[in-house]
């Protein structure tokens, strides 16, 4: 078995083989889509002034949710149905676009996709209309279906919608249809286990060759990533995850096992509360807001000096990023669509394969970061959204839609069992971190229970896991306050096989631009608490004070402990005056 692993074209062959049993064809997406959605998106936003989105459907909110910040500068939605108008985007009319100046129009729907590209070329010949499918077809993807379909979220969906089916009462059908469900996201832990159910439950022959064939590709991939080289790094973000979830119990097997073999901090946190607002500025050691950092998704390689040095010494580098590629390179491997945490970890243990210099960035996303979308939840989930706090908005539930704590929890569950077991046998270095916290709300919470912390640098958002693992280096927990700004310094001596060690600074800075997102600032409106979403930079201080100062100057000091307003004018000036030359928002 162990040699068998080491090769991936026999895990390829193996899944092949089992697919064939279940009649699943997992080779039909492209790998590449929500690269190519990126890239027609931006080059569309940048070479118009004013555009729309035509439809205010499901299609847009996922559209929104996935490419949010392709899609930044939107200035309105174009539908003619009965749409309220509480919307946080302006909703108008196809006959309004003259009167808006709009030169652009991308149309968010698959189904009646044409009849209304003619109805716009028709009535509108000077506005430019973007087809995203038509353009994705130009690069040999031909989609059947939305964008979205076969993503994280309407795995994981599907997964939940069978659990509670399957709550009601057990059929064979059902089993079968879920054991498809776990292989396609390449599950072979949770397919392995279900599929040797189905056939204490059969005795069929074809069962047992599934069952059997389902767990040997579970021990196959945990052989070969045992197997794997040494010398290799793997980044792993887990994306929106509290330093509590990771610390205080959630992630209780994975913590247990890097608690005995890995330097833990316990007391970092992210430079920003969205993703790349943090690692942007993070991977190229720039704070300074006047350069507009928070404009980009992506930071050149020779800007970050890690991967410079990792590309000067020939490593291989491959980032799975949903697409995104937080930093960028020729030289660099890319995932190219959206992927579950076990798909990411089927990829990295196939591209290990032969490789012992290599770094892997596996940014997990789905499954730590809201909606917290899972395959353990047996009540109803939510699988979209880009931020908890909008289900607050009028247009949407006005309240919660779900238990998002439980559902959350669940989640971070589901990884401990997910990771654990590839941690353990991970014979390279390991760097784990979060990109920034999250935000988690009791189910009957209301907006006018939300504290004002909350809004922008509360310690859920910013405290965050940082573990740092290097082979023949003594296990410790280390309480020195630490950024995740100090990651080039952490990946340069880890990749050096060195120990880490940096004298705890006086304090560290935070920051985040003027939210743009008018879903954002409508909330803001709506809780009289609008310059909560005008831009800040923040100093946590080693003796527990944390200090914003807003654009416009206004200055909030606060105790890192509870997140409780401190109101004392003469210690607010003397921290000012410590970190008044780190200021640059005005």
């Amino acid at each position: 078995m162990a040699e068998l692993a080491l090769d991936k074209n026999i895990l390829k062959e193996k899944l092949d083989n089992l697919c064939g049993l279940l009649g699943l064809d997992l080779e039909s997406e492209h790998n590449d889509l929500n690269l190519f959605i990126r890239r027609i998106l931006k080059s569309f936003m940048h070479t118009h002034k004013k555009v729309a989105i035509y439809c205010y459907g499901y299609h847009t909110q996922m559209l929104l949710t996935d490419f949010v910040a392709e899609l930044r500068d939107v200035v309105c939605i174009i539908d003619n149905g009965n749409v309220s108008n509480d919307s946080s985007f302006q909703i108008i009319k196809d006959g309004d676009i003259e009167q808006f100046g709009l030169d652009g129009v991308v149309v968010s729907s698959f189904k009646h996709m044409n009849e209304i590209k003619q109805g716009l070329h028709d009535n509108h010949k000077e506005v430019d209309v973007l087809d995203i499918y038509e353009e994705l077809a130009k690069q040999g993807i031909i989609l059947e279906h939305d964008f979205f379909y076969a993503g994280p979220y309407q795995s994981y969906s599907r997964i939940n919608t069978l659990l509670m089916k399957l709550e009601e009462g057990e059929s064979i059908d059902l089993l079968r249809d879920l054991l498809k469900e776990y292989v396609s996201i390449k599950d072979f832990r949770l397919a392995g286990d279900l599929s040797k159910k189905i056939y204490n439950f059969t005795g069929d022959k074809t069962d047992k060759e599934i069952s059997d064939a389902t767990a040997e590709l579970y021990e196959m991939q945990i052989s070969k990533l045992a197997h794997s080289g040494k010398n290799n790094v793997l980044m792993l973000c887990l994306d929106g995850m509290r330093r509590q979830d990771f610390i205080d119990g959630r992630m209780e097997k994975t913590y247990a096992l890097l608690k005995n073999s890995s330097c833990i901090y316990s007391n970092a946190y992210s430079y920003s509360t969205m993703t790349f607002e943090s690692l942007v500025p993070t991977f190229e050691e720039n704070t300074d807001q006047k350069t507009d950092y928070y404009l980009r998704e992506e930071v050149d390689s020779k800007d970050c000096r890690f991967i410079k040095k990792a590309l000067e010494e020939k490593r291989f580098v491959a980032v799975y990023g949903d697409g995104n590629h937080y930093i960028y390179d020729d030289a660099i491997k890319y995932s190219g669509y959206s992927q579950t945490v076990t798909e990411k970890l089927w990829d990295f243990i196939i591209d290990c394969d032969g490789v012992d210099n290599g770094i892997f960035y596996l940014h997990e996303l789905y499954e730590s970061h809201y909606s917290f979308a899972n395959p353990y939840s047996k009540e109803r989930i939510v699988s979209q959204g880009a931020a908890m706090l909008f289900d607050f908005l009028p247009q949407n539930s006005g309240c919660l839609r779900t238990d998002y704590k439980k559902q959350h929890d669940d989640a971070i569950r589901y990884l401990d069992d997910t990771l654990t077991p590839f941690l353990e046998v991970l014979p390279c270095s390991l760097v784990l971190f979060a990109d920034h916290g999250n935000l988690i709300l009791e189910h009957d919470t209301e907006l006018k229970d939300i504290d004002e912390p909350k809004l922008h640098a509360g310690e859920e958002w910013i405290r965050i896991p940082l573990s740092i693992r290097v082979n023949g280096l003594k296990p410790r927990i280390e309480n020195r306050l630490i950024s995740l700004m100090e990651l080039n310094d952490i990946m340069l001596s880890v990749m050096a096989g060195n120990e880490y060690r940096h004298d705890e600074p006086e304090f560290i800075k935070i920051g985040r631009s003027a939210i743009y997102n008018q879903q954002f600032r409508e909330l803001y409106r709506l809780m009289s608490s609008e310059y909560n979403g005008e831009a800040f930079e923040g100093f946590i201080f080693r003796n527990g004070y944390k200090l914003l100062v807003f654009s416009d100057g206004k200055r909030k000091l606060y105790s890192v402990k509870d997140d409780s307003l401190i109101l004392d004018d003469k210690l607010t000036g003397e921290l000012f005056d410590k970190v008044k030359n780190e200021i640059t928002i005005f």
